[in-house]
């Protein structure tokens, strides 16, 4: 087994409990807590199955850290014509796949922590960066399994040839 693969299994093993912690914790700021890490893991899973895939193509990837964007262009400048490089591009195009709302659900958090530290340092408050908004249903588990599935369906592909 490969280093990155070990990676993404732990990564995908971390968000899976923060799932189950998401779903069962009594304590709404545990709760929250829990739901901002999920999709912080899930995002890294996701990034690290994507290093999985350059190293199966032995592409190059261009990132400092992951990010999804610049890893999915290294990608896509060596190996345009993979499976992994296509479904990823088309899913994220597509605003009701479970990608695109990944990545809109994981961005919200990044956008939105430095509007509310910058408030709260000014007014001398304690705050919570939350992820969600009200409009924002609870589509972590759903993200759980297709990015599972997903993972699972690219690792057979590549360990067949």
């Amino acid at each position: 087994m490969s280093t990155q693969r070990a990676v993404t299994n732990r990564l995908m093993y971390q968000s899976s409990l923060m799932a189950d912690l998401a779903e069962t914790a009594a304590n709404g700021a545990l709760r929250q807590a829990a739901r901002e890490a999920l999709i912080l893991f899930q995002y890294q899973a996701l990034c690290s199955a994507l290093l999985e895939v350059c190293e199966h193509y032995q592409v190059k990837a261009q990132s400092q850290g992951l990010n999804l964007a610049v890893l999915l262009e290294s990608l896509g400048q060596g190996r345009p014509d993979c499976w992994e490089y296509r479904t990823l591009t088309e899913a994220q195009r597509d605003a009701t796949n479970w990608v695109s709302q990944l990545l809109k659900t994981a961005r919200a958090g990044v956008d939105k922590a430095p509007e509310k530290l910058n408030k709260a340092a000014a007014s001398g408050q304690l705050i919570s960066v939350s992820i969600e908004d009200d409009a924002t249903t609870n589509h972590y588990p759903n993200f759980q399994t297709d990015l599972q599935q997903w993972i699972d369906e690219m690792r057979s592909m590549n360990d067949q040839h």
